[in-house]
């Protein structure tokens, strides 16, 4: 059984698109569960007059009070009954062989409970973004994808999510960790959760493929914002914010440990001694970053170094 998640809120504007592409996939999905985040506009109308229609698969839930994107993207997932099921937002258009690729996918890589897929960018009109897409937007290139077979994905996910929801989809057993409820807030959304969640125990996959597309206008609840224009950095070995927002959720090992260490590593190139707790630091450097150990010390020195300097200098 295949399973959407579909959450709206006043999308009036583009959701009969999207509920066209999804209807009109090369395999079709069994279930549409629409949880509503209180449309002021004409959204449900929309989307009853579908239901009512010839389409008795789309479900619909008016939530009583707004309860933001991650938390209606939560409360959708749990609806849904799916052994696939599929995040998409309202404003989106799904390419007609995405559900046929990501179950294909699925059906070959039986370890991966999670995969996020590239989309091509649109503008309010539906028109293509020149040389615009998801993936380029969040820095994810053939080195940031060797990074997350290699096993750097907590590094890199710790200070940028680089999985769009609305490319995602994940198997039914997932949903019920006990951890993603933890990490929804407003700072982490759903599919950063997700994400983070899938990369604990190597369960995050993804398609090297646009298989939606992702449209960009002033409306948009949740989206890229600035990535647009400039694309986030791929460097596993930079602190930032988010990754202390994630210090201090109460995550699963190794996820805990992994970003303790991270934060750990940046606050010693800030401290006069922090090139001796670096270098005594060896043991949690091979055991982390394995054969690159090395080359992790060595850019931990040369940015302690840097700092060192500057406060000479000053």
């Amino acid at each position: 059984m295949l399973s959407v998640a579909l959450c709206t809120y006043n999308g009036e504007k583009y959701i009969r698109k999207q509920l066209e592409s999804i209807l009109h996939q090369t395999m079709p999905v069994d279930e549409i569960v629409v949880c509503d985040d209180g449309s002021t506009d004409g959204t449900l109308d929309i989307i009853e007059s579908y239901s009512s229609s010839g389409h008795p698969q789309i479900r619909i839930y008016r939530n009583e009070k707004n309860l933001g994107p991650a938390r209606n993207f939560q409360q959708a997932l749990n609806l849904c009954q799916g052994d696939i099921i599929f995040l998409s937002d309202q404003d989106d258009v799904w390419h007609n062989d995405k559900v046929e690729i990501i179950v294909n996918y699925f059906n070959h890589n039986h370890q991966k409970q999670v995969v996020f897929t590239d989309g091509q960018l649109i503008d309010g009109s539906g028109k293509a973004i020149y040389n615009g897409t998801l993936w380029r937007c969040f820095g994810v290139d053939g080195r940031c994808l060797k990074q997350i077979e290699d096993g750097f994905g907590i590094e890199i996910f710790a200070f940028e999510n680089r999985a769009t929801g609305a490319t995602m989809a994940i198997r039914r057993e997932f949903k019920y960790t006990s951890y993603f409820s933890c990490f929804c807030i407003d700072d982490i959304l759903h599919d950063g959760a997700l994400a983070m969640l899938a990369l604990t125990n190597n369960q995050l996959g993804f398609i090297n493929k646009c298989l939606i597309d992702y449209r960009i206008h002033s409306n948009q609840e949740c989206g890229i914002g600035e990535s647009l224009n400039n694309p986030v950095s791929n460097n596993p070995r930079e602190a930032s914010y988010t990754a202390t927002l994630w210090s201090k959720l109460p995550l699963p090992s190794p996820i805990d440990k992994r970003i303790a260490f991270i934060i750990l590593r940046q606050r010693r190139q800030h401290q006069p001694l922090g090139l001796f707790r670096m270098i005594g630091s060896i043991g949690f450097y091979c055991r982390y970053y394995r054969s690159k150990w090395l080359g992790f010390l060595f850019f931990d020195i040369k940015q302690w170094s840097i700092v060192m300097w500057r406060r000479i200098i000053k």
